[in-house]
């Protein structure tokens, strides 16, 4: 890592897909992928992607290379513009090369170093002479004769730019940034650390750039991202007319690290924009799951790392995404070589002998009567529905619904993990929609079920769908942000969820249309359809009381919030899984009372109902989600970590909230109450306790209730993994449709 930084490449050595040719009597650099050719030599890239599997040591390899180079000849001033070295005076071989190019070729040269292209040829010339020196004196590379790239006339030191480490992490990462840095870093090495993050964050930039290790969230880097960029909502514009300065933007980097980088997948967001602003010598990304979905996730790496020429998208997917769809091994060769060459990753059968083994077990849960009565209600209607969607043969009507399809299957898992999550008003939908096609009768919808067809189907997810998703589900599809009550906002005919900034955003740049697409399924929507989520809660809660549903099918609808799933709750009793989960608790504690255990939830609600019946059974718990503050997610976790007695034995998580990037290692058991599709989620979960530091053997337990959906979406999690391991490519969109029909069918139980 400390040589990828200096960029330590011989005069021989050249970045991947690029050859050294003469051309008209010149040296000239010809790109493979491109089929063109610059006078200046390629710039390396400075920095990679660090990919290491979960619970390997990535942030310590980051901390290591931060202290690895010696501070004593250091006299930089602090400020934030520090030069890395005087530019040597301009050479006059590379100016004659660069004149002797047309103004488009050199304007085309300054976009692929994310420079300006406006202006007259003699100031293209300067900026990328001017370019050129600073490239070569950060990496101190060895002048060649008649080579367009001049040298510096000494290396500079390592240590010019002493330490000045940014790292951009999710919230909930931050607090195991500053435990590994006290843990780890020795006294004497004085290691200054400052979170940039909360309300009372310092803009003064000159300041920052003292510190030796910021550490900020994506959220608060997208929000300080400058107006202009950010879009409505951004918090710095405020701070800047004070005279406060960019912040995080305005000071030059030693290094910047994105943990977490998946989060930046998509180059829509402005988490992503705001990566792109920053400036930096080395740039690292450091994900364990570079591929999350496609193999587009991984570009947006290349073009935070500047890895020319990947990092223009048109061209990876020209040369690499779009061949890959038609199975090109070329394209797959080609994404490999770039993995190779940027890229460091190591598995955990390195440590095989020396990390504690890990065993998953799958318990299966049977559902109490009342929950099986709201499970078969629910799927009966659900599967009407669904059969009526697939009777006409065609894909495309099926994609049509999926998003209803899916708002369906939220309701079958909820009810799987206690029937208290489902809103009263969407189990009495459900029984109205059975007595409509079975004439007042219960059965499982079969009989009508063929005669219906798209329409039908349109009118019944109609009636089925619910308005309000669940907590945990409050994620902006534009930029990915969790969205608290207070900014959350739901398009009422997707139900699609949106931040206030970003949907202020879309809304100023739809001019004076009265409809609008939405960006992520292209349904058009109107102000009027934008609905408040604490005005939609009230709405609900209030229906859900004065609904005409026996109470016994309710058990407190907890769709409004915690405080109502805790009163059903404790009306209905503990759900099947709480129950084996108590149970095994019990058991575990009477035999080691000092042992501890990490719970994992997609659901926040379900969370409440658990928390609710381990302070009944007197068990120490703490909790960590996405509405809680960083300063009680740090609290949290030091509590549970704790060693002193009294400390909580049970750590209740939100996956989505907590899946990545704690480190629990106290803990040597862990529970998942429920399954998601995503197989890597779950096991990046598992991860937060089996990973180095951990001294003991760690047990999994998987609950998963009989005879339901959640036994198929295992079923599919075990075709998905195989059919991954055995290829690396992006499904085509019909290849796509067909594989979640199938995957409906199977949910479903209908028949091709």
């Amino acid at each position: 890592m400390v040589g990828r930084e200096r960029c330590a490449t011989d005069a021989e050595h050249l970045p991947p897909f690029w050859e050294r040719r003469t051309e008209r009597g010149q040296t000239v650099y010809f790109n493979t992928i491109t089929c063109s050719s610059q006078a200046a030599k390629p710039a390396p890239v400075c920095g990679g992607i660090l990919a290491d599997e979960m619970g390997l040591g990535k942030t310590l390899h980051v901390l290591g290379v931060m202290i690895h180079e010696d501070d004593a000849d250091s006299t930089a001033d602090p400020g934030p513009h520090r030069t890395v070295s005087s530019a040597p005076a301009p050479d006059e071989d590379m100016v004659q090369v660069f004149k002797k190019q047309k103004v488009s070729e050199l304007a085309a040269a300054a976009v692929a170093r994310g420079l300006p292209k406006s202006g007259p040829k003699d100031k293209l010339i300067q900026r990328l002479v001017d370019y050129e020196h600073k490239q070569q004196a950060s990496s101190g590379g060895a002048r060649e004769a008649g080579v367009a790239s001049p040298a510096a006339s000494k290396p500079p030191p390592a240590n010019a730019m002493p330490r000045r480490t940014l790292v951009v992490c999710p919230t909930s990462v931050i607090s195991n940034w500053q435990l590994q840095a006290a843990q780890h870093v020795a006294p004497e090495m004085e290691l200054k650390v400052y979170v940039h993050h909360g309300t009372d964050r310092c803009f003064d930039s000159r300041w920052i750039a003292s510190q030796d290790l910021v550490i900020t969230s994506y959220s608060t880097l997208a929000a300080e991202l400058p107006d202009k960029q950010a879009g409505p909502g951004g918090q710095a514009s405020a701070k800047r007319k004070l005279g406060q300065g960019q912040g995080l933007f305005e000071v030059e980097w030693r290094r910047v690290v994105l943990d977490e980088a998946h989060v930046i997948r998509n180059r829509g967001t402005r988490s992503f924009a705001a990566c792109m602003r920053l400036r930096s010598r080395a740039r690292w990304c450091i994900t364990g799951t570079p591929l999350q979905n496609r193999v587009e996730d991984v570009q947006s790496l290349f073009q935070v790392l500047r890895a020319a020429p990947v990092d223009d998208f048109s061209v990876f997917n020209r040369s690499i995404a779009r061949p890959l769809r038609s199975g090109d091994m070329a394209a797959l060769a080609r994404l490999r070589v770039l993995l190779n060459a940027v890229c460091l990753r190591r598995s955990k059968a390195i440590l095989e002998a020396k990390l504690p083994k890990k065993v998953v077990e799958v318990h299966t849960v049977k559902l109490l009567p009342e929950a099986q009565a709201v499970y078969d209600a629910l799927f009966a209607s659900s599967r009407v529905a669904v059969r009526a969607m697939l009777a006409t043969g065609r894909d495309d009507q099926a994609m049509r619904h999926y998003s209803s399809v899916l708002e369906c299957i939220l309701r079958l898992r909820q009810v799987c993990c206690s029937p208290e999550l489902v809103p009263g008003t969407r189990v009495k939908a459900a029984k109205q929609v059975l007595a409509e096609l079975t004439g007042g009768g219960t059965s499982d919808g079969k009989g009508k079920a063929h005669e219906l067809g798209p329409e039908d189907a349109a009118r019944l997810f109609g009636q089925l769908k619910g308005a309000l998703q669940e907590a945990e589900d409050r994620e902006c599809v534009v930029c990915f942000s969790e969205a608290d009550d207070v900014n959350a906002r739901i398009l009422r005919a997707c139900s699609h969820v949106f931040c206030a900034g970003c949907l202020g955003q879309i809304l100023a740049t739809g001019g004076d249309r009265s409809s609008r697409p939405c960006p992520l399924c292209r349904c058009p929507f109107s102000s009027d359809d934008i609905l408040d989520l604490r005005c939609l809660k009230t709405e609900v809660d209030e229906s859900s009381n004065t609904a005409d549903v026996p109470e016994s099918d309710l058990h407190g609808a907890a769709q409004g919030g915690g405080n109502e799933a805790v009163d059903g709750a404790a009306q209905a009793g503990p759900s099947g899984k709480v129950q084996a989960l108590l149970e095994h608790l019990h058991g575990l504690l009477q035999a080691d009372p000092g042992a501890k255990a990490v719970v994992f939830s997609q659901f926040v609600t379900f969370l409440d109902v658990v928390q609710h019946a381990l302070h009944t059974a007197g068990v120490q718990v703490v909790r960590l989600d996405g509405s809680m503050a960083r300063v009680r997610r740090d609290t949290a976790i030091r509590s549970f970590n704790s060693v002193e007695p009294g400390s909580p034995a049970v750590f209740l998580i939100s996956t989505k909230a907590g899946g990545v990037g704690l480190n629990l290692t106290a803990a040597n058991h862990v529970f998942m109450m429920d399954v998601w599709w995503n197989a890597a989620a779950d096991e990046q979960a598992m991860d937060r306790v089996h990973r180095l530091g951990q001294q003991r053997d760690v047990t999994v337990v998987r609950y998963v209730a009989e005879n339901t959906i959640e036994e198929k979406i295992l079923q599919i999690q075990e075709r998905k993994r195989v059919l991954g391991a055995g290829a690396l490519r992006r499904l085509s969109p019909e290849e796509i449709r067909r594989s979640r029909v199938a995957d409906l069918r199977l949910l479903f139980e209908v028949d091709q």
